[in-house]
């Protein structure tokens, strides 16, 4: 009874503080952008001016000195909430930002957010979503940064939350972030008010445009949802860099570009540029260059010499087709390629990655790949027996027990009676294909279609440890695997 009677007295308590705190910040501008008006305010109503002075947590912290919400921030405030007649009705509160590290982009964001939940009662009932890498960590992470802004660590005087780790209800706004491996549970919310995609360069590139997808389909069910995509630059052909490449007239994001000379002199000391200049992401980071990650296992100009324009549309009886499909499923992507060699050169005719397939369709778009390319083999991954039986007995293979067995029998290399579809085993075949194909390339006998992004991307972020693909910095390396397997057909003195 004591017990019961305590809990309800401290929820009354807190439940006073909270009012008492949102009371105090509602109606406040978020930042009054003009010093000398500011500096007015602040003296009148003894700090509590903007909601950023206002808040327990004050202004934000960096280096253990408070800073100001610098006037050049104000260009991310204006993309979301002003009715400027320039912009296109369609770009209106959509913004993607192209940002240095350590700009502080997402701390603004944040404080934007809980500034929307405060200054009144008009989003009340609706939810702010939060998506980040696809570590439960960083959502966590993210969430106790919004809860820190309502705390004074000094005074210890503020709000507490009571909820789990990844969700605040903040005046009645339940804002929630999602890992980006986790988008799929934000589908089929009623009301969305605001999203933030975070870091989006940095989630996987087979989460990227999924999680694009979620975030833009607010976009028609509510005319106050406003969406802001805030990332360092990436890889080439990632999220951002797709967005930033987009033509004006097709994309809705009003696209705001903050490399590291906005900040200089105000977030970045001299010592801050001098120290990044050494490093070697200076040029990602800093400049805003897709550069991303730079692979080990072929020379980029090499691979620059092998990307070139030829027809795609083929006579498949004008050379010999070469075809690997190397199958994942769940959170992984299935990659498929096909090649051809003609004239002493290996043409790639044929890349492509399925994320999440489901197992038919990836059976049917195979199999209509073989009918429509014949290719002479088609290496598989050994490690999907169900995927490569099924294959074989659609192309009327006999079974592949039973070929295998026949071959021992007759003294034969392993899949010579195995047209075209062969199982080949990555763990053991894998650092010979990876070589092969380095071989083909240095050769100067490989051709690749420039509009193979994919494909060209694996190839430049392609990193081996002792002769083996780090799955872990190599983009698209499904796409990658398929790519090496078509190669193993092809001998060149």
């Amino acid at each position: 009874m004591y017990r019961d009677k305590l809990r309800q007295r401290l929820a009354n308590i807190q439940d006073t503080q909270t009012t008492d705190v949102i009371s105090q910040l509602r109606g406040l501008p978020f930042w009054i952008w003009d010093t000398a008006t500011h500096e007015q305010e602040y003296g009148r109503t003894k700090g509590r001016c903007c909601f950023n002075h206002a808040i327990p947590a004050g202004l934000p912290i960096k280096d253990k000195t408070r800073r100001p919400i610098y006037g050049w921030q104000k260009a991310i405030f204006d993309a979301l909430f002003d009715n400027n007649d320039s912009v296109p009705y369609y770009q209106k509160q959509h913004v993607a930002i192209l940002k240095a590290r350590g700009i502080g982009g997402t701390s603004l964001a944040i404080r934007i957010l809980a500034w929307l939940c405060v200054k009144d009662d008009n989003l009340a009932g609706s939810q702010m979503c939060i998506v980040t890498g696809n570590r439960s960590e960083l959502a966590v992470a993210i969430v106790d940064r919004l809860r820190q802004l309502f705390w004074n660590k000094d005074t210890d005087v503020g709000l507490i939350f009571d909820s789990k780790e990844s969700v605040v209800n903040l005046n009645n706004v339940r804002i929630e972030a999602f890992p980006s491996h986790r988008i799929e549970s934000m589908r089929g919310l009623p009301w969305v008010s605001f999203a933030i995609a975070d870091e989006c360069s940095s989630w996987m590139l087979s989460e990227q445009q999924p999680a694009l997808d979620v975030l833009q389909g607010y976009v028609q069910k509510s005319k106050d949802y406003h969406l802001l995509l805030l990332s360092t630059a990436g890889y080439p052909g990632d999220l951002m860099d797709k967005i930033f490449r987009q033509p004006e007239e097709s994309c809705i994001f009003r696209r705001l570009r903050m490399d590291w000379t906005v900040g200089a002199g105000s977030i970045y000391s001299q010592d801050d540029i001098d120290k990044s200049r050494m490093t070697s992401s200076w040029d990602r980071e800093m400049l805003l260059r897709f550069s991303g990650f730079q692979g080990n296992v072929y020379p980029t100009n090499l691979i620059e010499q092998a990307i070139q324009e030829y027809p795609l549309q083929i006579d498949v009886d004008a050379g010999h087709i070469s075809m690997g499909i190397d199958v994942a499923w769940s959170s992984s992507a299935t990659g498929v390629t096909l090649c051809m060699w003609r004239s002493g050169i290996v043409y790639v005719i044929y890349s492509e990655e399925f994320v999440k397939a489901d197992y038919n369709e990836l059976l049917d778009h195979c199999d209509n790949l073989i009918e429509s390319y014949n290719p002479t083999k088609c290496y598989i991954d050994a490690a999907n027996p169900e995927f490569y039986r099924a294959l074989m007995k659609r192309r009327n293979q006999e079974d592949f027990d039973i070929l295998k067995k026949r071959e021992m029998d007759m003294h034969l290399p392993y899949g010579q009676l195995m047209n075209p579809v062969q199982p080949i085993p990555w763990q053991k075949h894998g650092r010979e294909m990876l070589v092969h194909s380095r071989f083909i390339l240095e050769k100067g006998k490989l051709r690749i279609h420039p509009s193979m992004e994919k494909l060209i991307l694996s190839l430049k972020t392609a990193y081996e440890v002792n002769g083996l693909l780090d799955k872990q910095v190599t983009l698209h390396n499904d796409c990658y695997d398929s790519f090496i397997a078509a190669l193993k057909f092809y001998r060149f003195k």
